[in-house]
């Protein structure tokens, strides 16, 4: 299964579309993203914003990471008569929406995080 980004070339602000390829059949879907980015910050060629260091578009290119992971992961577990172009539509949206600010349970982030606020104590 594949997923690649793109921009509509129509306006300056752009949403970001996703084109996924291999989960029916032969058949290719393409869904709008809530992600917006300004159309001289993406890249065309990479598929991703052109500076991901800056804030703003670190924030897109890290949802975009996940959405790739999450949906991947959702598409495996559903049975293909469960899946649908609307049901794969809502999970992007569910996803776009998380908030990836909390750290993953039992990483070196969350450890140390841990460990600070019960030495402050």
């Amino acid at each position: 299964m594949t997923f690649q980004f793109f921009t509509s070339p129509n306006n300056q602000s752009e949403n970001i579309y996703i084109k996924i390829e291999g989960t029916f059949s032969n058949e290719i879907l393409q869904f709008k993203t809530p992600l917006n980015i300004e159309r001289d910050e993406w890249d065309h060629t990479l598929q991703r914003p052109k500076n991901i260091y800056l804030k703003k578009t670190k924030i897109v290119f890290e949802k975009m990471n996940n959405l790739k992971l999450e949906l991947n992961e959702y598409i495996r577990e559903k049975n293909k008569a469960s899946l649908n172009h609307r049901s794969i539509a809502r999970k992007i949206k569910q996803i776009c929406k998380k908030d990836y600010g909390e750290s993953i349970e039992n990483s070196l982030l969350m450890m140390t995080t841990i460990y600070i606020t019960s030495k402050e104590k």
